[in-house]
């Protein structure tokens, strides 16, 4: 029960490395978006939101066809999921940046000659 702050601690700093990982990854102009005219097909690479907007532009191409050129965008995401779990898994598995104070410290005062129980505890035998 005294761990769970810890925990916690844990899980959020993990959540905000997913978040902060998905975010750049949301905003680096790595995702291709296309444009279909009416004479012409124009692809560039763009933020995920642009990319997003415009594509139901690139659904006139046919299935076949709108498959091929997303496939890029597929194999980024799957990317960037991947990445961004791992590295949240990392930072909730790493536990040496953790500054908790320790169980067993909680059990102990400081007494004039030095640490002495405080009576929480069971008394170590003599």
């Amino acid at each position: 029960m005294s761990n769970q702050p810890r925990a916690v601690r844990h899980k959020v700093r993990a959540a905000i490395t997913a978040a902060a990982i998905l975010t750049f990854g949301a905003v680096l102009p790595i995702w291709h978006a296309l444009f279909v005219g009416p004479w012409e097909i124009n692809g560039h690479y763009t933020d995920l939101k642009t990319a997003v907007v415009q594509l139901p532009a690139s659904w006139r191409l046919g299935t076949e066809e709108f498959l091929d050129t997303q496939w890029w965008n597929g194999v980024l995401g799957l990317l960037l999921l991947a990445a961004a779990s791992g590295a949240g898994w990392i930072m909730y598995r790493d536990k040496r940046q953790s500054k908790g104070v320790p169980d067993e410290a909680r059990d102990y005062g400081d007494g004039p000659d030095g640490t002495i129980q405080d009576g929480r505890s069971e008394r170590a035998p003599d």
